[in-house]
């Protein structure tokens, strides 16, 4: 015959260091069917008023058939894990029936060694795009990664904004988790936190994402990113000893930067017709590469252009050249030099007056194929 009392408590003694208890789900053959939501089970309606004339007894009604609940006990835990370690869960059971208390004189202390492992989680941080030739707007993944063959939840995402070189700006409206949009975050200076319950199925990920502003200030932006699991930190490793935040990095390139430097042969006085070389060196000390470099001179006036005397060094800059002649100072380009125009000497021509090179391809920031020199010969008259 079943054990049934009118007050029945079977339980686990959890330190609530390490677990916190989310629910508790009991069953009980007597009364056969007998379910709770507790470890305490009010079998007979107990009067538990101090004052009351029937204090500490059966007054009803009943919350179980017959008044009495109890015969195979199963109580199911389902515990929050607030922190590592090991310990042992103890069992108790107290009842009362035939009008005396029991303190687990029936069975004994039960104990069992619980082990808390850190959480299967891991946090990664990805940034889209890495690279900006100005300030823009940045999708950043917050991405959780559960090894574990059961599912887990985490409490908040904390993500620190970049404050340098200069600050970033968080998008309203721009946060989903797993795809749906969910709240903004909580938004104190540079960190941003989203609280909440974020399930992550076992084997699965799922990503947290939102968008940031980044100004167009020329460096490195780099942020950092956390969950929490109770009080555990999710980071990169799965060790709750670390602190290894999630990072990703954005570079905000300086636009590219071409600077000339013309220079010529000799230094000194020249007489009538002496020949001046000239030289341009070319040189892209920007961030990004320079795209569509054209480069133009007018043709020094006394002078007369040397008919064949442009030249273009490209060195290992992988650009190639067409070069262009004016004889309305720019207006247009499709003048050829001839020998003698203008009445200039044989050789030369005194109707070029200016000169333009073309280049195609995209001219590097990187030494040494960011620079390259064009130059001409002219004639003073």
């Amino acid at each position: 015959m079943s054990l049934r009392y009118s007050q029945l408590e079977a339980f686990l003694e959890l330190p609530n260091v390490i677990f916190q208890v989310q629910s508790i789900a009991t069953t009980y053959t007597a009364p056969s069917g007998g379910t709770n939501n507790k470890f305490y089970a009010d079998a007979c309606g107990w009067d538990n008023n101090p004052l009351s004339p029937n204090y500490r007894s059966c007054i009803g009604p009943p919350n179980y058939s017959g008044g009495k609940a109890g015969g195979t006990v199963v109580t199911t835990y389902t515990v929050k894990i607030l922190s590592t370690g090991t310990t042992t869960a103890s069992t108790v059971i107290l009842d009362f029936s035939g009008s005396s208390y029991h303190y687990n004189n029936d069975y004994g202390t039960k104990t069992i060694t619980i082990t808390a492992l850190p959480p299967p989680l891991t946090l990664s941080k990805i940034a889209n795009p890495t690279s900006l030739s100005a300030g823009g707007t940045v999708d950043y993944t917050l991405r959780l990664v559960n090894t574990a063959s059961f599912a887990m939840t985490v409490d908040d995402f904390v993500d620190i904004l970049p404050t340098t070189p200069a600050n970033a700006t968080y998008t309203t409206s721009s946060s989903k988790f797993n795809g749906v949009a969910i709240s903004n975050p909580a938004i104190a200076g540079a960190t941003l936190t989203w609280s909440g319950s974020f399930p992550v199925p076992a084997v699965q990920t799922r990503d947290l994402t939102f968008q940031v502003v980044l100004p167009n200030v020329p460096g490195i932006y780099t942020n950092q990113a956390i969950a929490h699991l109770g009080s555990n930190q999710i980071d990169t490793t799965t060790s709750t000893s670390d602190n290894v935040p999630a990072t990703a990095a954005v570079t905000i390139q300086s636009p590219p930067l071409v600077d000339l430097l013309k220079s010529v042969n000799v230094t000194s006085p020249q007489s009538p017709g002496a020949d001046l070389i000239y030289t341009i060196i070319f040189t892209n000390t920007g961030g990004i590469p320079a795209t569509g470099l054209i480069v133009t001179d007018p043709i020094p006036a006394d002078t007369d252009f040397q008919i064949g005397s442009v030249t273009t060094n490209l060195g290992t800059t992988g650009l190639t050249v067409a070069v262009g002649y004016s004889n309305d100072s720019g207006a247009s380009w499709t003048y050829t030099p001839v020998s003698g125009g203008g009445g200039a000497p044989a050789g030369y021509d005194r109707v070029v007056t200016n000169i333009r090179w073309t280049f195609t391809g995209n001219l590097s920031q990187t030494s040494p194929n960011n620079t390259g020199d064009v130059g001409f010969t002219v004639r003073i008259r």
